[in-house]
């Protein structure tokens, strides 16, 4: 796992809070040629349709898959850069509905509409 932030003493702290020798900081300019299997995007970067990429998918090697946490209207530009050059990529919104769906479990007990949960979200975010 390689953390990059744009504070290396954040990333290290939460390398240290992962604990063991399974993370490490690194830099975007690190990331150069680096293969992945997983390639998580954490940051609020493309929630405006404007924002830039937070990496760019030329400078790394090859990518098993994208999941870009943020769970814009139309999608964000880092998922449909992934899925361009046919790497697999999802963005936040089923992790959204299962966070909601943890929650819902917590605090009422009750079996969790978790298709309507979609359903509302499809609807809120198209």
């Amino acid at each position: 796992v390689v953390v990059v932030n744009r504070s290396v003493d954040r990333a290290r702290r939460l390398v240290d809070r992962l604990g063991g020798n399974v993370a490490r900081v690194g830099s975007l300019g690190s990331l150069h040629g680096a293969d992945f299997r997983l390639l998580v995007q954490a940051t609020p970067l493309g929630l405006r349709a404007d924002d830039p990429l937070p990496v760019s998918l030329d400078d790394l090697g090859a990518i098993g898959g994208v999941l870009d946490l943020v769970y814009g209207p139309s999608g964000t530009a880092l998922v449909r850069a992934a899925r361009e050059r046919g790497v697999p990529a999802l963005d936040g919104r089923e992790m959204l509905v299962q966070q909601g769906a943890a929650a819902f479990r917590r605090w009422f007990g009750d079996p969790v509409p978790v298709d309507a949960m979609r359903a509302a979200l499809a609807v809120a975010r198209p």
